[in-house]
């Protein structure tokens, strides 16, 4: 049966609705009225993209590092936080004109909040650097990266409630049992 959380497109598709999620809104203006397999499968690529690159982004760390054994890792958080505040600005100032030539409203509500979450990332950046140079890549982003993933994993079933099926539930706590169990091996398999 139909659900709250789906509607029928058009062409008598299901499509989610902006009530499944807090930030179903923006990617439903993205996604339009595409059916959801569609959905998951572009989320699925988009996270996978995302996932690679991520997983690249700390390379020049350990490139400067080799260079520079003796440097203390704050001196390069620095220089990447100002490239990741001159590429949001860039991407915010080419988003906001494209929206004024097409005479859209462009919203400004979130740049504050945004602000805050930089200040956040950049808090944990600095820890994750500070780790890596004192456990090792593998080590200490495998931790870096699951501690994220453990929480948002728990805000996502305990505070919005995405998973509600009792077998989906079961697939999602063996998914994070495994990670658990593989960070463990992951730690304790360092010399």
């Amino acid at each position: 049966g139909e659900t709250k959380d789906s509607n029928i497109n058009g062409e008598g598709e299901r499509v989610r609705s902006a009530s499944h999620s807090p930030n179903t809104a923006t990617a439903m203006s993205i996604t339009g009225s595409m059916p959801v397999a569609y959905q998951r499968i572009m989320g699925f690529v988009l996270a996978l993209v995302s996932g690679a690159i991520m997983g690249t982004q700390l390379i020049p760390f350990l490139w400067w590092k080799k260079d520079n054994p003796t440097s203390h890792p704050w001196a390069y958080v620095v220089a990447h936080t100002s490239g990741v505040f001159t590429m949001s600005t860039m991407i915010y100032l080419i988003y906001s004109t494209y929206a004024k030539l097409k005479s859209a409203k462009v919203p400004h509500s979130g740049i504050r909040p945004a602000f805050m979450s930089g200040v956040v990332w950049c808090l944990a950046f600095t820890c994750n650097l500070t780790s890596l140079s004192i456990l090792g890549y593998s080590t200490g982003y495998t931790l870096g990266s699951i501690g994220p993933v453990m929480i948002t994993s728990g805000l996502s079933y305990f505070w919005f409630e995405e998973v509600r099926d009792p077998g989906s539930a079961r697939y999602f706590f063996i998914a994070l049992a495994l990670q658990l169990v593989g960070v463990t091996c992951v730690a304790l398999g360092r010399e």
